[in-house]
């Protein structure tokens, strides 16, 4: 940022700044309330000044209600073995508006035959081979999508059976047709990366002994070599729970990735008194410190390249709230009053530089992380699986949790913002790339389940920011068809 010092308007609503002479900088408003948390995130935009300038002038202009087009994303093929189609949702969407996700209206599910991607109109199965040590049986064969970079390098597992009594697990590297086998750490039994950046390199998690349920950090470089990162919890494991649980869900292309450290009770794997981490320079990060102390939780599922990250923080004995970590500091974005008085809970997923977020709200009701099954019921899954099949890791939304939007500090119902319902019904919203479109699970009138892209629509006026004096200059992203 310019400059990080709070500061108000003027009776014209301008904002006093300073740059740095000759120096460019990333500008962003953030003006909040104190009492109602954020109510206003400008547009990112970058600003220049000449040497000759120090002392500048701003003024933000409020947006217009965003708009979409609804693209239901139907024609991913049908599984070979079962010829079963649809069930599917979007998990995340890249800047080059591909779209990846998983078999089941979660858009994660461990239940997955197939992992699918789509791009320019077109849908396809991922094509991953079967893992050294496993029997080529297709009655026995899975694939999940985790993630996808903006050059279309994306990240997956695939399970499959060995021919007597367990899934062979391995993650693997697609692009363009190849395939290349990801290692766990040395010595380790399981490596499962579940985010990559631009860089190639990826965050996710690994396991030594295979469902001795300690789950630990890993980071690997483009080259596939694992490095072990620090299972910092930042709290004493409560009583009967014998197990960890860390795993980064978001990296960003500085090599920052976020998610949560937590403890496991083994017999219900059930994760508890987790915290939001980051993971930076080999170290691990309390993103919440004091906010999230004592039996509350929380938790990080997005980062975005100005090091700002969202997810949920759980107060004790209440509902979830989602947030945004930034600056140290942990600031609410919840403020279901747009929506509906009865939705006073939230969870942000995904949040892309312009400080758009998505994600969902719900009516008290939903507990995202509850657990209650016995570990031997689970089958022969990855950590991440295990933890998809008994919703210990968040969902994105269900008829009872409308998908959201925060924008420019509203929130919005998104099916309030497509012009092209119809019979759609949306079920959740988890991704969302810079030229704002948005991925998730939609439904059609009969109850099946496809992914979907929003797209926006170009007559949205958007927040602007105006600087002066004139000689500084102003540049960035802005909504198609506006201008700065």
């Amino acid at each position: 940022y310019c400059n990080t010092q709070a500061t108000t308007s003027d009776a014209a609503g301008r904002y006093a700044f300073t740059l740095m002479m000759g120096r460019s900088c990333l500008l962003g408003v953030n003006a909040e309330l104190a009492t109602n948390g954020l109510t206003f995130v400008s547009r990112r935009q970058l600003v220049t000044a000449p040497p000759s300038v120090t002392n500048c002038d701003l003024t933000v202009a409020l947006p217009s209600a965003p708009a979409y087009t609804l693209v239901a994303i139907t024609n991913i093929p049908a599984n070979p073995v079962s010829g079963a189609s649809g069930d599917y949702a979007g998990g995340t969407i890249n800047n080059d508006n591909r779209v990846i996700g998983n078999a089941g209206a979660s858009g994660f599910g461990s239940s997955a035959d197939d992992a699918f991607s789509w791009a320019n109109g077109t849908g396809s199965l991922l094509a991953a081979p079967y893992p050294p040590g496993s029997v080529a049986d297709p009655n026995y064969h899975r694939t999940l999508a985790r993630d996808v970079n903006d050059s279309g390098l994306l990240v997956g597992e695939v399970q499959a059976w060995d021919g007597v009594s367990q899934y062979v697990i391995k993650s693997f590297t697609l692009q363009n047709g190849t395939n290349t086998w990801i290692d766990p750490p040395d010595g380790w039994s399981i490596g499962e990366p579940l985010a990559i950046n631009n860089s190639g390199y990826m965050a996710g998690l690994g396991e030594v002994v295979k469902y001795d349920c300690n789950i630990f950090p890993v980071l690997w470089s483009p080259d596939g070599k694992a490095t072990v990162l620090p299972a910092n919890h930042f709290v004493t494991a409560p009583a009967g729970y014998t197990g960890t649980y860390s795993e980064p869900r978001s990296i960003n292309n500085y090599g920052q990735a976020v998610g949560l450290s937590g403890f496991l009770n083994i017999y219900v794997y059930s994760i508890s008194w987790y915290r939001a981490v980051q993971w930076q320079d080999g170290e691990a990060i309390d993103l919440a410190g004091t906010n999230c102390a004592g039996d509350a939780e929380c938790s990080a599922y997005s980062i975005n390249d100005l090091g700002e990250s969202v997810g949920v923080l759980y107060k004790a004995q209440g509902s979830g709230h989602a947030v945004i970590y930034r600056d140290g500091g942990v600031t609410d974005i919840n403020d279901s009053s747009s929506i509906n008085v009865m939705l006073r809970s939230s969870e942000a997923l995904g949040i892309n530089n312009q400080g758009d977020i998505v994600g969902y709200v719900y009516d008290g009701t939903v507990t995202p992380f509850v657990a209650s099954n016995h570990l031997s019921a689970l089958g022969l899954e990855s950590p991440a699986a295990r933890a998809d099949s008994l919703g210990a890791r968040p969902k994105g939304g269900t008829s009872s949790c409308p998908p959201a939007l925060w924008k420019d500090g509203q929130l919005y119902e998104l099916s309030d913002l497509v012009v092209n319902m119809g019979d759609w019904s949306l079920n959740s919203a988890v991704s969302i790339n810079e030229q704002g479109w948005i991925t998730g699970g939609c439904q059609d009138g009969n109850g099946k389940y496809y992914p979907y892209v929003l797209i926006p629509l170009t007559n949205a006026t958007p927040a602007n920011i105006g600087v002066s004096p004139a000689a500084i200059s102003v540049s960035g992203t802005v909504q198609p068809g506006a201008s700065v």
